[in-house]
């Protein structure tokens, strides 16, 4: 009998684990690039700021997930008037080196990817089939914005 309800106990339990997964969300993130790590010469430096920050969105459920490039509202203007005639100027030349913005669909029960891509005035839509992917489960975690993960 003790082993039966401890069978039970655990399955109840496996059971509640599963059922409290997230399968649907969405996600902000920023990732910066430290610009000045790159650059050796202390003239190119000073033009170009320590720091790139770009913003991201994941939006996700259990049939697609939508991942997209998010505008940069922190970026000065190339073009705003720095002091040197003519407007521009060199501190705002680093951001003129953008990566180009993304969105990117992909479909998980037909195994599709479609991706949009801006480089420059040029539209692309690359489609392409999803990659498997060969996990390996262990027990390692990293705690992200107080959520172990």
């Amino acid at each position: 009998m003790r082993k039966m309800i401890l069978l039970v106990t655990m399955v109840v339990l496996s059971l509640s684990q599963t059922m409290a997964q997230v399968k649907d969300g969405k996600l902000i993130f920023e990732r910066k690039i430290n610009m000045h790590r790159m650059i050796t010469d202390p003239e190119m430096r000073r033009n170009i700021p320590e720091f790139r920050s770009e913003k991201f969105e994941l939006v996700f459920n259990e049939q697609a997930t939508v991942f997209k490039t998010l505008p940069n509202e922190d970026a000065p203007d190339p073009f705003a008037n720095s002091g040197a005639p003519g407007g521009g100027g060199s501190r705002g030349m680093g951001f003129m080196f953008r990566m180009p913005e993304t969105n990117t669909y992909t479909d998980i029960a037909s195994q599709m990817q479609y991706e949009a891509r801006s480089i420059f005035e040029n539209e692309y839509l690359i489609i392409d089939t999803l990659k498997p992917n060969s996990w390996k489960l262990s027990d390692e975690t990293k705690t992200i914005a107080n959520y172990v993960c």
